[in-house]
C-alpha cells in the first residue's frame, strides 16, 4: 500500500523524479532499524509525497493559471554528538511535477549542515556550516511563499562557512578567544552578485576570579567582497565593563571606536567614530534575564535590549538590536530542519512542503545598510496543544542610495492534539513592507489549516488548505492564491 501510494503520485512524469528514486533507494539501504544508530551516528530519512491543487501558479491578478501538482520529496538526516564532535546535516530533494503545465516541472535542493569539532580539548575548535535553498530576489517583483509558484523572481542560494578558533584560559584571571572565519555566498541567478566574507575576531574576557567587576576587550573586523561592487569593511574596537551591585543586578558600560569603509551617499553619515553605551543587567532568577541600554554610534543615538523568561509551560523572549550589515552576511542566519519544538518535544512536520520563502527579507542587492530590529516570541504549551507567536519590526537605512525601508509583521501557529494520533495545525502570518525608493507599500498574508494523522508508526498523512495574498498600493501586483494539499510522509 505504501509503495503504491508513492508510485501513483509520480506517474505524471517519470523523468524529473529519477534522482528521487535513487535517493530513496539509497536511504532504504542505509537507513533501517539495523543501521539507524551505528557507533553513535544517528541516521534518519524518508520520503514525503503529496498532491496539490494551486489556483494561481504565476501570482497574477487576472488570467490565472491553475494546475494539479505532484511532489515527491525524499529527505535524509545525519546526527552525531560527542564531547569532541557536534554534527547535524539535513537534506531534502523537492520535485515538483505539474499535470498540465509540465514546462514548469522543477527540482529543488534544500540543505542545512552544521558542525563543531574540538581537536584539542577545550582549546582548538573548528566550526562550519553549509546551506542551500531558495529565496525571492526582489521584494518588488512577484514575491512568493513557496516553490510551487512560478514567478521568475526566485533564485537558489548556497552558503558555506568555516571558522577555526582558539579558546584559552589564563587560570582564573582571563579567557582568550581568537577566531578567523571564511564565508562564501553563491546565487543561481545572474542578477544577484556572489560574495565572499573574511571575519577576524580577538576577545579577552575576565576570568572566574572577577566576581563584582567583569570586563572584556574585543577587536572585530569583517571584509565583504561582492562581485561587481566595492568592498564593505566593518571594523570595531570595543571594551565592556559590568559592575554587580547585587547578585541579580548590575550596571554595564561600553566604549569603543568604529572604522568602517563602504560606498555611501554624500547625505549619509561618515561611517567611523567613537561609540559608547550604558545599561543595566538584571537576572532575578535562573529562568529570567533582562539587559538593556542606550548609547551613541556614528549614525546617532542607539540602543539594545534582550529579554528571556521561561516557565514550565511558557516561553517569552524579546530583542532589540542595531547593526551595520549587508544582505550576504544575513544569508548565514538560516537554520536547519527542526526535530523538536521550543520545549524540546518532537515535531510532526509537514515534510511535503519543506521550503518556506520569507517575503519580509530585503531584496538581494548587497547594499550596505543600518538595521534596527525589534522582535518578540511567545510560546505556550498545554497538555494537548502548543501555541507560538512572534512579532517583528525592522527598519533599514541603505547607505549607497540613502533609501529607507520598513518591514513589520506578526505570525501565530497552533498545534492541537484533538484526537488520538491526530493533530490539527493552524497558522497565520502577515507583514507590511514599505518598499525602499518610493511610496509603495505591500501587505502580505498567509493562512493555513490542516490535519496530521499518524496512520502507522512511521507513516503520517496530511491534509491542508492554504491561502496566500498580496495587497499593494500598486494594484497591478495584487494577487490571491489558494492551495489544497493531501500528502503522506513515510519515515524509513
Amino acid at each position: 500500500m505504501k509503495t503504491w501510494a508513492i508510485v501513483s503520485l509520480g506517474m505524471n512524469n517519470y523523468m524529473p523524479v529519477k534522482s528521487s528514486i535513487f535517493l530513496l533507494g539509497m536511504s532504504v539501504f542505509f537507513i533501517n532499524p539495523a543501521h539507524s544508530a551505528i557507533g553513535g551516528w544517528e541516521l534518519k530519512g524518508g520520503v514525503a509525497a503529496s498532491e496539490s491543487y494551486n489556483d494561481n501558479l504565476t501570482l497574477v491578478s487576472a488570467n490565472k493559471i491553475d494546475d494539479y501538482i505532484t511532489e515527491i520529496n525524499p529527505y535524509i538526516g545525519i546526527r552525531r554528538k560527542t564531547r569532541a564532535l557536534d554534527l547535524s546535516v539535513d537534506y531534502r530533494l523537492q520535485n515538483l511535477i505539474y499535470a498540465s503545465e509540465d514546462q514548469f516541472n522543477e527540482t529543488f535542493h534544500q540543505l542545512q549542515g552544521d558542525v563543531t569539532a574540538n581537536f584539542i580539548k577545550d582549546i582548538f575548535y573548528i566550526n562550519g556550516s553549509a546551506s542551500y535553498g531558495q529565496q525571492n530576489i526582489s521584494n518588488t517583483g512577484n514575491v512568493s511563499f513557496n516553490n510551487q509558484s512560478v514567478t521568475g523572481n526566485r533564485t537558489n542560494v548556497g552558503t558555506a562557512r568555516l571558522n577555526p578558533y582558539f579558546k584559552y584560559r589564563f587560570g582564573r584571571a582571563a579567557d582568550l578567544y581568537l577566531g578567523v572565519e571564511k564565508g562564501i555566498v553563491r546565487y543561481g541567478s545572474g542578477s544577484a552578485n556572489d560574495s565572499d566574507r573574511n571575519d577576524y575576531q580577538v576577545k579577552l574576557s575576565s576570568g572566574t576570579s572577577f566576581n563584582r567587576i567583569k570586563w572584556n576587550v574585543n577587536y572585530h573586523n569583517q571584509d565583504i567582497e561582492t562581485d561587481g561592487q566595492s568592498d564593505t569593511e566593518l571594523t570595531e574596537y570595543k571594551g565592556k565593563v559590568e559592575y554587580k551591585l547585587t547578585r541579580q543586578f548590575g550596571l554595564t558600560a561600553t566604549a569603543g571606536y568604529e572604522d568602517n569603509e563602504y560606498v555611501r551617499a554624500v547625505t549619509t553619515e561618515a561611517p567611523d567614530g567613537s561609540s559608547w553605551t550604558i545599561g543595566i543587567n538584571w537576572t532575578p532568577s535562573p529562568r529570567t534575564s533582562f539587559e538593556a541600554g542606550v548609547g551613541e554610534r556614528f549614525y546617532g543615538n542607539t540602543g539594545y535590549m534582550t529579554l528571556s523568561h521561561r516557565l514550565r509551560r511558557v516561553l517569552l523572549s524579546a530583542k532589540y538590536l542595531e547593526d551595520v550589515t549587508v544582505s550576504a552576511v544575513n544569508q548565514f542566519d538560516g537554520t536547519g530542519v527542526q526535530d523538536v519544538d521550543e520545549f524540546g518535544d518532537p515535531i510532526i512536520s509537514d515534510a511535503s512542503n519543506p521550503e518556506v520563502l520569507d517575503p519580509s527579507l530585503p531584496g538581494i542587492n548587497n547594499d550596505t545598510y543600518i538595521r534596527k530590529r525589534l522582535s518578540g516570541n511567545f510560546s505556550f504549551r498545554s497538555a494537548k496543544s502548543l501555541l507560538t507567536a512572534s512579532i517583528y519590526d525592522e527598519r533599514r537605512f541603505y547607505q549607497i542610495s540613502d533609501d529607507r525601508e520598513r518591514s513589520y509583521g506578526a505570525s501565530a501557529n497552533l498545534t492541537w492534539d484533538f484526537a488520538r494520533r491526530t493533530k490539527a495545525i493552524f497558522s497565520t502570518s502577515g507583514q507590511i513592507v514599505n518598499v525602499r525608493g518610493g511610496g509603495r507599500k505591500d501587505g502580505y498574508a498567509s493562512l493555513s489549516a490542516g490535519v496530521v494523522r499518524q496512520l502507522q508508526k512511521k507513516l503520517t498523512g496530511t491534509m491542508k488548505l492554504t491561502h496566500n495574498r498580496r495587497d499593494s498600493s500598486l494594484n497591478s501586483v495584487d494577487y490571491r492564491q489558494n492551495i489544497a494539499t493531501i500528502g503522506i510522509n513515510w519515515q524509513l
